[in-house]
């Protein structure tokens, strides 16, 4: 077995193997075993690196996921917050709105008044004139 073990040996996890009555440190994230033990590594124990891999590879999956999940969240949070601010100002706008909506009823509804008297003044003065004109014809 070689002794050469990458530099950061102490952060990687750790196997151990038994094979016939001797004990084996394996540390999963070597390439192959056959860089510790040559092409005579036991074929049950590639088997277990290949699955140490495959439970590697789902693990980075699984991270990749969270992190994927984790900044769909921020963003959906912070277009939450946009949307929250666009409602606000709608509802705002909306207020004003209303407000002018009710100004410009009150002076329709003075306009109407106003047009009121205009058409009552006039229908006066019309009836003056028919009579004035009547007054006329009557002096001839």
């Amino acid at each position: 077995m070689s002794d050469k073990w990458p530099e950061d040996s102490e952060n990687l996890p750790v196997l151990l193997l038994e094979d016939e009555g001797k004990s084996s440190v394996v540390s999963p994230c070597f390439p192959s075993l056959c860089r510790c033990y040559g092409h005579k590594a036991p074929a049950r124990w590639r088997i277990i690196l290949v699955a140490l891999r495959n439970d590697n590879k789902q693990m980075f999956t699984a991270r990749m996921e969270i992190t994927n999940l984790k900044a769909h969240v921020d963003s959906l949070k912070k277009s939450k917050v946009d949307y929250q601010e666009k409602y606000e100002e709608a509802k705002s706008q909306r207020e004003r709105v209303e407000v002018l909506q009710v100004e410009l009823s009150q002076q329709l509804i003075c306009k109407d008044k106003d047009l009121e008297g205009k058409d009552a003044e006039i229908a006066k003065l019309q009836r003056r004139l028919r009579e004035a004109q009547e007054n006329l014809e009557a002096e001839k």
